[in-house]
């Protein structure tokens, strides 16, 4: 099989899947808990974030590696931090992150098939995916 996805092509993909879902998933989520300090919260978000990112970025570039969400922890505390660090981010993603983009999509195809239910819908697209 040929590769036609070139780095260019996977970086705009990467930014498309990020700004969509922040913009139509959790932005009608976030507006339903701080109504209009919700951009208020983002930027207060965006503050730690921006000053972690920075460090991942600084730290991959420099010591570039495999696995660098692993070994980076690894090297700054421990092996059993890493390991226990990482296991920590994707009990945090099955219980949140997967679920939340299930319902979005089920949501998404409720407005092309009215009558489904987006509950069982998002169930099935879990399990699928």
């Amino acid at each position: 099989m040929k590769k036609s996805l070139r780095f260019w092509d996977l970086v705009a993909l990467e930014v498309g899947m990020t700004i969509g879902a922040g913009i139509f998933v959790y932005m009608p989520i976030a507006y339903k808990s701080a109504g209009i300090g919700t951009i208020v919260a983002f930027i207060f978000a965006f503050l730690p974030m921006a000053i972690i990112m920075i460090n991942v970025m600084l730290l991959g570039s420099t010591l570039p590696t495999t696995g660098g969400t692993f070994k980076y922890g690894a090297f700054l505390f421990s092996p059993k931090v890493a390991f226990l660090g990482l296991w920590a981010y994707l009990f945090g993603a099955f219980v949140g992150l997967f679920p939340l983009n299930a319902l979005a999509l089920a949501s998404y195809m409720k407005g092309i098939w009215n009558g489904i239910s987006v509950v069982p819908v998002a169930l099935i697209i879990l399990t699928f995916f």
